[in-house]
């Protein structure tokens, strides 16, 4: 089985809020959702998809969990901590993550998405832009020509990328954060909700405000 398969079931990895975003999602696109592994049940309160059998944590599933993690039941890494997407891609491979896309988006029949990505009610995904691995579009987000956006990266709601930005892998960008035309955002950023980027951000930095200017480095 692969995510690409006519069999549209799913097995979500993760049960907080991000989890239940994705998982209506994937039922109004038209997916059914087997069960999800987390380490406890979920205790979101009022997303009917994740009432779903709960299959036990990822490293210790219980039987029902095993048997559907043997039988090749596509996945998708529901949690916005791009390490664990990353970790967790990787251990189930490319083949088997599920895309998933809210019905009520715009994305280009001349995008390129990556599996495993999830892209949000409202997001727009323009002319030529690609999106890596895993990597969340999230409500309202805006993607636009040929923007080209690495794996595991989350736009956060409302974000925009302008015209050929390029994102490395593992970064955010914010709420409400703008990225000017043809500006470059390293590895591992962290680009501060609101903020208006108007040069290029080295990796693993962190920029905030209007223009965008460098914090203090992280420790």
């Amino acid at each position: 089985m692969t995510a690409s398969s006519s069999d549209r079931t799913l097995i979500l990895l993760g049960a907080g809020g991000h989890a239940a975003v994705v998982a209506e999602s994937a039922i109004a696109a038209g997916w059914r959702i087997l069960g999800y592994c987390a380490a406890e049940p979920s205790r979101e309160v009022g997303c009917a998809a994740l009432a779903a059998p709960w299959l036990g944590s990822i490293e210790r599933p219980n039987a029902e969990g095993e048997r559907l993690l043997a039988a090749g039941t596509c996945v998708h890494a529901a949690v916005g901590e791009a390490r664990l997407r990353e970790q967790w891609s990787v251990r189930f491979g490319h083949e088997r993550l599920a895309t998933i896309v809210h019905p009520g988006t715009w994305i280009s029949p001349s995008c390129a998405l990556s599996p495993g990505v999830y892209v949000g009610a409202f997001a727009v995904v323009n002319a030529m832009a690609t999106i890596g691995m895993s990597t969340i579009v999230n409500t309202g987000a805006v993607v636009e020509h040929g923007a080209r956006v690495g794996a595991y990266v989350h736009l956060a709601p409302r974000s925009t990328l302008a015209g050929m930005v390029e994102i490395g892998p593992r970064t955010l960008v914010g709420a409400g954060a703008v990225i000017l035309p043809f500006v470059k955002v390293g590895a591992d950023a962290i680009v501060a909700a609101g903020a208006v980027v108007h040069r290029d951000v080295d990796p693993q930095s962190t920029v905030a405000g209007v223009p965008a200017r460098p914090l203090p480095a992280r420790v």
